[in-house]
C-alpha cells in the first residue's frame, strides 16, 4: 500500500472518530450523508461518495473535516488540482493535528503526481474608462485654458480580455523542481491604443516544504506589443517565499526586477517590486488577507521616474449552497521624482479601488467556471487633467487543468 493511500486510510480513521461529535450540530439528513460518503470511501466507491461529498461541501463550506474528505475522493481519481485546492483550504481549517498532517500531504502529493497544470480565462469587461482619462472638456496651463478633443477624455468601451498560461515541474530531488513556465494577456478594445499583449516565458528552482513552507526564483523573459506593434523586451529576477504562521495564517514574500528595452531604441526601463502578504483563516468560512507592496520604476524619461506604495486588504466569504463572495479595498501612492515640464510640478497620484466579486462553485458552463466582479476606481492627481473615475463589471469565465 502506498503512503498516501495509509495516510488517507488513517484520516478517515480520524473523520470516523469526529463523526459523532459533529453530528451534535448536524441535522439528521447531514449525518445520514455524511456517514454514507465515509463508508462508500472506505469501501473504494469514490465514484458514488463523490457527489456526496461535494454536496455536504456546497451546504456546509465551515466544516473542515468535509472539505478534506473531498479533497481525498478527488486525489483517488486523479483529479489533483481540485485536490490541492481543497486540501489547502482545509489545512487552514478546525482539524485534528492527524487530519491537518494529511491534508498538507494531500496537497503536496497532487502537486507532484499533475507536474503540468495551467488555466485559461476569457473576460469580458466593460468600463467606463478604460483608458483612465479625464472626464474634464478643457484644462488649464498657467492662467490659460485649452480645450481637450476626444481622444483625450474619458470614453465608455468593452474590452475583451484573455489569459493563459502553464507551468510544468521537472522533479530534481524529494521536494526540489526546476519549473518552467508560460503566460500570456491580450487584451482587445476598439480603441486601438488599448490592444495590448503580453508574454512572458520563466524557468527556475522551486522548493516546496512538508509543512506548506515554499521558495522560488524565476529568470524571466517577455515581450509587450501594442496596437500589433512590439514595444519593448523584457527580462528579469523574480523571487518568492512563504512559511506558515501558526495553524491558520500564512506569510507570503515576493521580489522582482524586470528591465524593459525599447523597439525603437529609445532607450530601457527598470522595475523593482516588493509585495509581503499574509492571509489567515478567521474562521472555517472566512478568509482574510492583506498586502503591503512598493514599485519603484526608473523610466525612459526623468520626468517618469516614479515610486509606489500600496496597501490592500480583502476577505473571502464561503457560503452555504456553493456561493463565494469575495471583497478587496487597495489604496496605493505614487509619487514622481522630476517636476512635469508642461505644469512645472513635480507629480502626485492617490488611487483608491474597490473589487466586489461572486461566484458559485457548483456552476459551470462547460468546462468553466463563471465569475461575476464589480470594480470601482477613483484616481486623484496634484495634475488635475490626470485625475480619473472609472467604473467596470467584469464578467469571467475560467478553466484550470
Amino acid at each position: 500500500m502506498s503512503p498516501i493511500r495509509r495516510l488517507l486510510r488513517a484520516a478517515l480513521f480520524v473523520f470516523a472518530l469526529n463523526a459523532p461529535v459533529a453530528a451534535l450540530a448536524q441535522s439528521e439528513a447531514e449525518v445520514a450523508q455524511w456517514n454514507r460518503a465515509v463508508t462508500l470511501m472506505q469501501a473504494g466507491d469514490v465514484a458514488a461518495a463523490l457527489p456526496l461529498l461535494e454536496r455536504l461541501v456546497s451546504e456546509e463550506p465551515g466544516k473542515a473535516v468535509y472539505r478534506l474528505e473531498l479533497a481525498a475522493a478527488l486525489f483517488r481519481q486523479g483529479r489533483y488540482g481540485r485536490a490541492r485546492y481543497h486540501a489547502d483550504l482545509a489545512a487552514l481549517g478546525d482539524l485534528a493535528l492527524e487530519a491537518r498532517l494529511a491534508a498538507r500531504r494531500i496537497a503536496s502529493t497532487a502537486a507532484d503526481r499533475q507536474p503540468l497544470t495551467g488555466y485559461f480565462q476569457l473576460n469580458i469587461l466593460p468600463e467606463t474608462n478604460p483608458g483612465r482619462q479625464t472626464s474634464q472638456s478643457s484644462v488649464d496651463i498657467n492662467g490659460v485654458e485649452f480645450g481637450l478633443n476626444e481622444d483625450a477624455r474619458a470614453e465608455a468601451s468593452t474590452s475583451v480580455i484573455v489569459v493563459a498560461g502553464g507551468t510544468y515541474m521537472h522533479p530534481l530531488g524529494d521536494r526540489l523542481r526546476l519549473r518552467f513556465g508560460a503566460d500570456l494577456w491580450a487584451r482587445h478594445n476598439p480603441d486601438e491604443r488599448l490592444q495590448d499583449r503580453q508574454l512572458t516565458l520563466r524557468v527556475g528552482p522551486f522548493w516546496q516544504g512538508a509543512d506548506g513552507s515554499r521558495f522560488g526564483i524565476d529568470v524571466t523573459r517577455g515581450r509587450n506589443w501594442n496596437a500589433g506593434v512590439p514595444v519593448d523586451e523584457t527580462h528579469g529576477l523574480r523571487l518568492e517565499a512563504g512559511r506558515p504562521l501558526g495553524q491558520r495564517s500564512y506569510l507570503a514574500f515576493a521580489a522582482a526586477r524586470t528591465w524593459a528595452s525599447a523597439t525603437d531604441g529609445t532607450g530601457d526601463e527598470v522595475d523593482d517590486r516588493l509585495v509581503l502578504g499574509l492571509s489567515h483563516m478567521q474562521s472555517d468560512t472566512l478568509l482574510l488577507r492583506g498586502n503591503l507592496s512598493v514599485l519603484r520604476k526608473e523610466a525612459r524619461f526623468a520626468t517618469q521616474d516614479y515610486t509606489e506604495r500600496g496597501l490592500s486588504v480583502g476577505a473571502q466569504k464561503f457560503w452555504s449552497g456553493g456561493w463565494t463572495v469575495q471583497g478587496d479595498l487597495s489604496v496605493a501612492r505614487r509619487s514622481y521624482g522630476g517636476r512635469d515640464p508642461l505644469f512645472g510640478i513635480a507629480r502626485q497620484d492617490d488611487r483608491l479601488r474597490l473589487d466586489l466579486s461572486v461566484m458559485d462553485r457548483d456552476l459551470r458552463i462547460g468546462p468553466f467556471v463563471p465569475e461575476l466582479r464589480l470594480g470601482l476606481e477613483r484616481a486623484r492627481s496634484s495634475i488635475d487633467m490626470r485625475s480619473y473615475d472609472n467604473r467596470a463589471l467584469q464578467i469571467s469565465f475560467t478553466r484550470r487543468f
